[in-house]
């Protein structure tokens, strides 16, 4: 009964936290790939550097930190922060290589704007990897939101697999 009850709230969690950062990662990265040079560089950097913070110990700290107001809207938007950032490099690289083609060139001469071009011809390119990784998405922003509410970082109002696990150990419904 508890795997019906919270699989709304884990389809739901999932599927928001991988849609915001595919947008993040998205955006992010056809900037950077777009304008090049030494913007493309900072961005990057900073990519590497994020993608280099390991995100469990984060995502207690702020999560402990929030005590039991952490509702599950802090975790998606936790979750979502920290998530961007492998995607960001996928859609820089797909960026390098769309904006050579020879429909971008003729997209700039007939004198269409960056901001047309990237969200109107580079972006649509990427729809079939936006969709792959949303997909994948989904199931990794539920099994790390499980972990945190066993943990007992969770949202404590809502019956999410992770609480309804952090439960059953609790009343000792769970031998090991």
């Amino acid at each position: 009964g508890g795997l019906l009850w919270g699989a709304p709230i884990a389809l739901m969690l999932g599927t928001l936290t991988s849609f915001i950062s595919l947008i993040l990662g998205l955006v992010y990265g056809t900037i950077a790939g777009y304008y090049g040079g030494r913007l493309d560089e900072i961005m990057m950097r900073m990519v590497d550097v994020l993608i280099s913070i390991p995100v469990l110990p984060i995502l207690i700290l702020f999560l402990v930190y929030f005590g039991k107001t952490a509702s599950i809207w802090i975790l998606i938007f936790l979750i979502s922060v920290f998530g961007w950032m492998g995607i960001a490099r996928v859609a820089r690289s797909y960026t390098l290589q769309i904006k050579g083609f020879s429909f971008i060139e003729a997209t700039r001469v007939l004198g269409a704007s960056n901001n047309w071009i990237m969200f109107r011809h580079i972006l649509p390119q990427m729809l079939p990897y936006a969709y792959a990784s949303l997909a994948l998405g989904v199931p990794a922003a539920i099994l790390t939101e499980a972990g945190l509410s066993f943990l007992g970082l969770g949202d404590p109002t809502l019956p999410t697999w992770g609480q309804i696990l952090n439960h059953a150990e609790d009343i000792a419904a769970v031998q090991y």
